[in-house]
């Protein structure tokens, strides 16, 4: 974090997820700024499968999913869900 000036402070925002979050600043005097949904993550986005089609049936099918804002490892995703 950078203190530029009374009213402007530089963070890194940490990893995460969601939208309308609420961001909170505690001074050493421990006043708190009030309520506010200020911040959001941008929404996942799939920009190309690959392939893009698969046979039907019981066979299985492993493809490649390409997009931006996907995670930063495998641990960031609660799930992929295809068709549903």
């Amino acid at each position: 974090m950078a203190f530029l000036d009374s009213e402007t402070l530089l963070v890194t925002a940490p990893r995460g997820a969601g939208s309308q979050l609420s961001v909170d600043v505690v001074t050493a005097g421990t006043l708190r700024s009030p309520a506010n949904r200020a911040f959001s993550y941008f929404a996942p986005a799939v920009t190309s499968l690959v392939p893009q089609y698969a046979f039907t049936g019981d066979i299985l099918s492993d493809f490649s999913i390409q997009g931006r804002e996907l995670g930063s490892s495998l641990e960031d995703l609660d799930a992929v869900r295809v068709g549903g």
